[in-house]
Order: structure tokens, then sequence, then C-alpha cells
């Protein structure tokens, strides 16, 4: 967009629209896509009849709402949506689509003005760069995003896809997005009739386009992918008319944490699976250069820090000094941390919790060896994974290891609650609980 006087400039040499693509894979049509396909020229879907409708025109967001009928009885609702909140060069396009078709796939195709034989995929640890389609390649895998890029790195598109991991590009500047995709049949797919139909049904797929000024690093593509995939949540809080108002405002901005770089980011943040006194912080390097000095600053002094592997378990004592990490990370690297911090001011220690564990009726297994589920009326778990203890903080529940009835099937009971000592009732109930369907 103008920028300064200076005018903007144009991504897009016509209008994103989709194809349907051709697909009969000779052998396991589920996951295979052919090249004898891929070479076929795909049906641009036409959007002629479309109907276009403003739906919100408001100080924060605009959204244009198209919908239209393709192929034999599918139907696509397509929400274009510009936001003056967040990242404002985000365009965030949002799909409803009814997808009926047989033996095809459905791309989202973006005819861009920049010419490249080379595109960058990001697969969130590391990124690759691919050229166009050729019969050793034709379908990419990527996470999150790609890139493209003109040559001289002066402007760039990337296509923001939290939902779908496959692309291709038939031309140096024609990235198509596989939506969905149904098989056909071929003579030895016979066996495989099931997947003649995958994909039908209703689906929601979001994807964004964020046009930008030099290459995927100097735009912060990773950035601006991040604040796609999980967008800000508002809150609006209320007190109740018991509820003092706080004595002063909170700041304008709080954290848990801080980097001293966009070159790193926090792909997790969560209690310990053993030491639940421990916040475990992984830390992965996004522009696939070796960075030194790098620091992770917390909003509480440190009591205790060390880097662990994927297992939680310790490595090697970190570099550490009141509040802040300080560590080196290679290329495409993943640090992980185990820090341990003293509470914060106005923030309350955790004490232990009295409790002590219910009685109750027991008319379900639980478990069996291997988890087999003739041994019961439904799917068990296997005794050889399960703990002798669960924590949730300060509270515990304990196993014991049985083939024989051990849990309660929810079907009316009345359940006594006791006293934690005599003459002190307890004020609150944890239940452990689990499904045997996952609907339930």
């Amino acid at each position: 967009k103008e920028k300064d006087g200076v005018p903007g400039k144009e991504f897009l040499s016509a209008p994103i629209h989709y194809c349907i693509q051709k697909e009969k894979p000779f052998l396991f049509p589920a996951w295979n896509m052919d090249w004898k396909d891929r070479k076929k020229k795909p049906h641009i879907v036409s959007q002629s009849s479309a109907r276009i409708l403003i739906t919100e025109q408001g100080p924060l967001r605009a959204t244009v709402r198209v919908e239209f009928i393709f192929g034999k009885s599918s139907r696509v609702i397509k929400h274009i949506s510009l936001n003056s909140t967040g990242n404002e060069e985000l365009i965030e396009i949002h799909d409803r689509i009814s997808w009926y078709e047989k033996g095809h796939s459905l791309k989202a195709v973006f005819p861009l003005t920049i010419h490249n034989e080379n595109t960058t995929y990001n697969w969130e640890t590391v990124r690759t760069s691919r050229g166009i389609n050729s019969p050793a390649q034709y379908e990419f895998p990527s996470r999150y995003w790609i890139d493209h890029t003109d040559k001289q790195q002066n402007y760039g598109m990337s296509i923001i896809s939290p939902d779908k991991f496959g692309s291709d590009k038939p031309e140096d500047n024609l990235p198509r997005l596989t939506l969905l995709f149904t098989p056909g049949r071929s003579p030895l797919t016979f066996t495989f009739r099931d997947q003649m139909t995958q994909d039908w049904g209703r689906h929601y797929i979001t994807y964004s386009l964020y046009p930008h000024c030099g290459d995927w690093v100097q735009a912060a593509t990773e950035k601006a992918s991040h604040i796609a995939v999980n967008p800000v949540r508002v809150f609006h809080p209320t007190l109740g008319s018991g509820t003092p108002r706080p004595e002063k405002l909170l700041p304008a901005n709080i954290s848990l944490y801080t980097l001293s770089t966009s070159q790193i980011s926090v792909t997790a943040c969560k209690m310990a699976e053993e030491n639940q006194k421990s916040i475990i912080f992984r830390i992965k390097e996004n522009w696939g250069q070796n960075l030194n000095n790098a620091e992770l600053r917390l909003n509480s002094r440190i009591l205790n820090a060390f880097e662990v592997d994927g297992l939680e378990q310790k490595i090697c004592d970190a570099k550490w000094s009141g509040q802040i990490i300080t560590f080196d990370i290679n290329r495409n690297g993943i640090k992980s941390f185990a820090v341990r911090i003293a509470a914060g001011a106005g923030q309350k220690t955790v004490s232990a919790v009295e409790c002590i564990h219910m009685d109750f009726p027991k008319n379900a297994m639980l478990q069996s060896e291997n988890g087999d589920a003739s041994a019961g009326s439904g799917p068990l778990f296997p005794q050889e994974i399960i703990p002798e203890t669960i924590n949730n903080g300060p509270i515990s529940f304990q196993f014991v290891k049985s083939d024989q009835y051990c849990a309660l099937a929810c079907g009316g009971e009345l359940l006594t609650i006791p006293d934690i000592r005599p003459g002190i009732r307890a004020d609150s109930i944890y239940i452990l609980a689990a499904s045997d369907t996952g609907t339930d």
C-alpha cells in the first residue's frame, strides 16, 4: 500500500481464484498424486455468478462475503477481511466449502506479478527453497507459510496457511495451495473404494496473504504467521458487586517472558511433567542463522535454570543471572530450559492443600494388560503406561494397578463427601475423568 508518498505495489497479475485438478492416482489413491495428472490443464472454477456482500464495515475490520456454486454440487462461501489491528498488512481469507466432487483436487490459485523459480517453504523449525513443478517433485509440503520473493529480494508475498500443508507451483509466478483432495479410481485401486469419497463434506479453511518489502526475514513472516495462527483474544473483565476494585491499574504491558530478538521464538511454555515447580521453555531459531548471547527474560527472579532434552531430562546448567537466561543457539536449532522462578509482587505461593481420597462405588474396569478391550466392556488403558500418581498442582490422584473394577461409570450414583477432619468440611472436589468414546 502507499506509504510516505511512495506508490503501492500491485502483487496480483489476476484475481485469486480456484481450480480443479484431475486426480486419478495409479496406486494408493489416498496419498498419491501422479505427474501424469499434474501435467493436465486444470479447470478454472467460474465465479461469474457469485453473490457478493459487504458483511462488515467498521473502524477495526471490513469483510466481503463471496458465495458461488461450482462443479456438480459443491459450494464456496468465502470471507475476505482487512483489519486495522494486529498486522494491518494481512489479508485474511476464510473459506467455508461444501465439497462433493469426484476424482479431483481443489486448489486456491494466486497469480503473482513476482517471477521467480524459487519459493521458500517453511516447516516450522527449518525452511527450504524449491523450484517449479517437475516430474520428481510437484506437491510441496509446508507448515504455516510459504514465501515467494522476487530475485532481488526487494518485495514478496507470503501465503500463511495454518490449516493446509501442501501446495505446488506450475509456473514461476503461480503458487497454488491444495485445499481438498478426492482421488478417482484406476484399474488397480478397486480395493480402495472408501477413498473415492474422502474429503467430502463441509470444510472450514483459513489462509492469509501477506505482501511485504524485502525478503521473508526482513518482513518478519514468521511473526506474521503466529499472529494469523494465534490471533489476539480480547477479554472484558467485569467485577462482581462484592469485589473490591484494584488499588491501581495493571501496567500497559505484562508478560511472563520476553525475548531479546525476533530471531528466536518460544514454541512451548508449560509446567514440567515431573517437577511441577519448574516451567519448561522450548525455544527455536527462526532465520536459519547462528545466534550468540540470546536472552530470555522472565518477569520474576530466577531461582534455578538448566537445559533439558525432549524428555525434560537435564543436559547441563543454564547460564543465568537475576531474571535473564543467556544462551547460544545454532541455525534452525531448538533449546529447552527448565526454570524455577520466585513469586513476583502480588503473586501468592501455592501452599500445601489438605486433602483426602474419597471412597466411591466401583462398577467399571479402567485398565488391563496391553489395553485388551476383550477384558472389559470397552477400550481400556494399558496397565504398563498408567502411572502410580497423576498430579495437578497440589492435587494428587493415586492409582492401584488392577484388572478388577476400579472406576465409576456414572449412572446417577449418590456420593457422600467426607470431612477432612472431624468438624472440618471439604470445600472442593477434584475428579479425574475420561471418555471411552471421545464424545461423552
